[in-house]
């Protein structure tokens, strides 16, 4: 007996990376790393895409985020213009962003009072999974 299968049911092969052309590959996260490193950033022990530097007496500098080739940097201006100008030296030109701006589907954006996060845009953008009605238990 042959099952009528439908769209939800099949795995694809992916011929070229998962990420498409507008996103870097592995060797790009890697070659970040490395420079972050080379910058004395600190990973997080928790998760290897966020970033961290200290002062001298211990006291948080500067942070960072990395999602494949998007940063989110927060720290002292003087420290970002230095260190987009090192960068670029590095790795040529790149797009810099003020606030507000999105990352990994988070817009941030300052506030009189201080500094907010959201993600309703992205979430807006989000359509629920289809599941066939013998697999939703």
């Amino acid at each position: 007996m042959v099952k009528d299968f439908t769209q939800y049911e099949y795995g694809l092969l992916c011929l070229k990376p998962v990420y498409g052309l507008n996103d870097a590959p592995l060797a790009w996260q890697l070659s970040l790393q490395e420079y972050l490193r080379e910058i004395d950033g600190s990973p997080s022990v928790m998760d290897e895409n966020s970033w961290r530097w200290k002062q001298v007496n211990g006291s948080i500098l500067a942070v960072c985020t990395c999602h494949v080739d998007d940063m989110a940097i927060a720290a002292p201006q003087p420290w970002l213009d230095t260190h987009y100008t090192a960068f670029v030296k590095k790795f040529g030109k790149v797009t810099r962003q003020r606030m507000p701006f999105e990352h990994c589907g988070s817009k941030c954006e300052k506030l009189p009072d201080g500094y907010r996060m959201t993600h309703s845009d992205f979430c807006a953008k989000m359509a629920p999974a289809k599941i066939a009605d013998g697999r939703k238990d």
